[in-house]
């Protein structure tokens, strides 16, 4: 009985001691190395995953890094595309500033597109092309560019002529109501004076040319084309002008004294003679110039035509370069807790 016992407390023994020797397995394929040899291998592992997350970590960066390079470049070119035309528009009145700023803005706008096709460093990180699949799109914007890169060539080398040109426009402006304030004065002296009819009528003709020419100027200087009919009348006018002035000046060439009326009337043709001068030289300029200018105004038309299909050019090759993160500039406007934004075209956003 007792050996019984004993056979049966050591089966009972026995089978208590197995369930615990199932329970703890080794590990996968390095299980059956030693337990120092599976710490090694287990920190190497960590140390690689370390790794590995730290370098995705770092690509995460930098391709945030270059989409914000991206975002900062399409902003850029946006507004570049606006400044342009206004610059373009102020260049043609001889503005120093806007002729520089022209320079400035084509300049930039020629660098950040080269960036986005090519690659290139901006602000001391260097970013690669866009992708691939962007590049058929900036090629696009691309050609809409040469059109507007094409006809500021035809205006930035006239910065000198139009500057010249913007001077005699001052000219002719300042001696316009000059002219027109003689012309009348003569006018009326000679209908004091009891001139003959034929004087008075020359003295009339004289201020009916002061304002044509005054409306030719401001047509020829002020629209957005060039008017050759204006710079022909305006050349027609000027020297009816000087022919009228000079018989008036014949007409009281007369021997004998003169009176205090014929004196005065004498002394301001005299003056209505050196003004017209003036305005002669200042309208010459203008008149030799005239095929720079008109290559310049309608170049300079041609820009603001063009800026409208190259902004939206803009907006469509830089939001897909962008991958899509210029996307919310793109939207309607809408309202939100955040204020309001809106679209400007379909290459600009801005938020009221």
């Amino acid at each position: 009985m007792a050996i019984k016992l004993s056979g049966g407390k050591a089966a009972a023994a026995k089978s208590a001691s197995k369930p615990g020797r199932d329970a703890v397995k080794p590990l996968p394929v390095i299980g059956e190395l030693p337990v120092a040899r599976q710490y090694l291998v287990l920190g190497t592992l960590l140390l690689l995953l370390v790794a590995v997350a730290g370098i995705l970590v770092v690509l995460d960066y930098r391709e945030g890094t270059y989409g914000a390079s991206y975002v900062s470049t399409a902003a850029d070119m946006r507004m570049l595309t606006q400044r342009i035309p206004k610059a373009t528009q102020g260049g043609l009145s001889g503005n120093a500033q806007a002729f520089r700023q022209l320079q400035e803005s084509r300049d930039q706008f020629v660098a950040a597109l080269t960036l986005l096709i090519q690659g290139g460093e901006i602000e001391g990180r260097r970013i690669p092309p866009s992708p691939d699949a962007v590049q058929p799109l900036l090629d696009t914007l691309s050609r809409e560019w040469e059109k507007t890169e094409h006809n500021l060539t035809l205006i930035l080398p006239q910065q000198k002529n139009l500057a010249g040109l913007g001077a005699a426009a001052r000219s002719l402006n300042n001696n316009n109501p000059a002219l027109l304030d003689l012309t009348e004065k003569v006018q009326a002296l000679k209908a004091q004076a009891g001139a003959p009819p034929r004087e008075l009528a020359a003295a009339g003709q004289l201020v009916t040319l002061t304002q044509r020419m005054a409306r030719s100027a401001a047509t020829l200087l002020g629209s957005e084309e060039a008017e050759p009919e204006s710079a022909a009348q305006m050349t027609r006018d000027a020297e009816a002008f000087g022919t009228v002035l000079a018989s008036l000046r014949r007409a009281g060439d007369t021997p004998g004294v003169l009176s205090p009326r014929e004196t005065e009337i004498q002394a301001r043709l005299s003056e209505l003679e050196r003004v017209y001068r003036d305005y002669q030289g200042a309208a010459s300029a203008i008149l030799t110039n005239l095929a720079p200018l008109a290559a310049a105004k309608n170049a300079a038309q041609r820009v603001v035509d063009d800026s409208e299909t190259l902004l939206a050019a803009t907006g469509r090759g830089l939001r897909a370069a962008t991958g899509g993160a210029l996307e919310e500039l793109h939207r309607p406007c809408r309202a939100g807790a955040a204020g309001r934004r809106c679209d400007l075209g379909d290459g600009a956003g801005l938020r009221q």
